[in-house]
């Protein structure tokens, strides 16, 4: 049986989950964005 956990490793390996980690790191340089970005960095991490 596959969980979410498993689910989540596996799409974090896809190009479209490491384009967005990168345009969201980009963003929170440049502005102020909520979530904070320790809340951001938890869920995706």
């Amino acid at each position: 049986m596959i969980n979410w956990k498993k689910i989540i490793k596996i799409e974090k390996k896809k190009k479209y989950f490491i384009k967005i980690k990168k345009f969201l790191n980009k963003e929170y340089k440049k502005k102020i964005i909520y979530p904070k970005k320790k809340k951001y960095l938890k869920l995706l991490n």
